[in-house]
């Protein structure tokens, strides 16, 4: 077996020593925006009706919330005012970016009512918050019309 010198000896450790210093960088790069990506929370990018709209009709029964990522289905509290159904029907787009919010009772709302839907009301305890599919809690928004 053939005996390295000791400068080559050297710089094969230094060698290996900064690819290793190279992946611990690559890695914590990676890791630290993996994680950065995971802790921004969700937000409300559009409604329909749009945020305080006028002249929506009396007979609307289904307002949308729409995410700027897809949400855990599995959470869909919100709170109402006005909306005219104690237990308003609430269900999630096959994507998990939409909340579709109804009214049970189909009579048309009074003329000029401003109605109130908020969604993680700071009143309700954060186990009803909706949030996304990576547990990170949306603000507090409250659409208004």
């Amino acid at each position: 077996m053939k005996r390295m010198k000791y400068g080559q000896d050297i710089f094969r450790h230094l060698l290996v020593f900064c690819g290793f210093i190279f992946l611990c960088f690559l890695t914590t790069a990676f890791f630290q925006t993996s994680a950065q990506a995971q802790s921004d929370p969700p937000y409300v990018v559009s409604s329909i009706p749009v945020n305080n709209a006028t002249n929506v009709s009396p007979a609307a029964d289904l307002v949308s919330i729409n995410f700027n990522k897809p949400m855990d289905n599995d959470f869909k509290t919100v709170a109402t005012s006005n909306w005219r159904s104690p237990h308003a029907k609430r269900t999630w787009s096959a994507d998990g970016m939409t909340l579709l919010v109804g009214r049970e009772d189909n009579s048309p709302l009074p003329l000029n009512m401003k109605v109130l839907i908020t969604i993680n009301s700071l009143s309700l305890e954060q186990d009803y918050h909706i949030r996304d599919t990576e547990g990170n809690f949306a603000e507090e928004y409250t659409l208004t019309f």
